[in-house]
């Protein structure tokens, strides 16, 4: 049987816990620069593209975060008597991704009230809980293109 947290007779007691934490980018595909793809070409024996206007681009650097910053806080308070407890909750959670444009942020709350009754025969509960998600994901597919695209263009 699984059960949730509930309250407890007593005085309110309020509790806080958190985190944070930093990720990095734990290694990158290894890619020619401008320069040595410009290099590459030209001892080859193949023309480099009239387009090529001189950039020079790692566009690994250009999707990615050095660091994504995560952080966790959840506030809470459980109280009661010998026949009514009861049980609040708040939690935020923030996920800053490692691509520049991902991002996830959580708020969710729950509140949870029981009652004995009929000297403690029977036991009446009461729960909510909601949450609000904010998810700004990105496909897999923008590290093929970051390790494909040439970096002079």
């Amino acid at each position: 049987m699984v059960t949730t947290r509930r309250g407890k007779a007593g005085k309110p007691v309020v509790s806080y816990n958190g985190y944070g934490a930093i990720e990095t980018v734990a290694g990158k595909v290894d890619v020619l620069s401008a320069d040595e793809h410009r290099s590459f070409l030209r001892d080859n024996g193949m023309s480099i593209a009239a387009s090529d206007d001189g950039y020079n681009t790692d566009w690994q650097k250009e999707i990615m975060r050095d660091q994504g910053i995560s952080h966790s806080h959840n506030l809470s308070l459980i109280g009661g008597t010998e026949v009514t407890r009861y049980n609040a909750s708040i939690n935020y959670l923030s996920n800053q991704g490692i691509v520049k444009t991902s991002n996830y942020d959580r708020l969710m709350a729950r509140i949870g009230v029981d009652q004995d009754a009929f000297e403690g025969r029977v036991r009446i509960g009461l729960a909510l809980s909601g949450s609000m998600i904010k998810a700004d994901h990105v496909s897999n597919t923008i590290f093929t293109y970051a390790a494909r695209l040439l970096p002079d263009s």
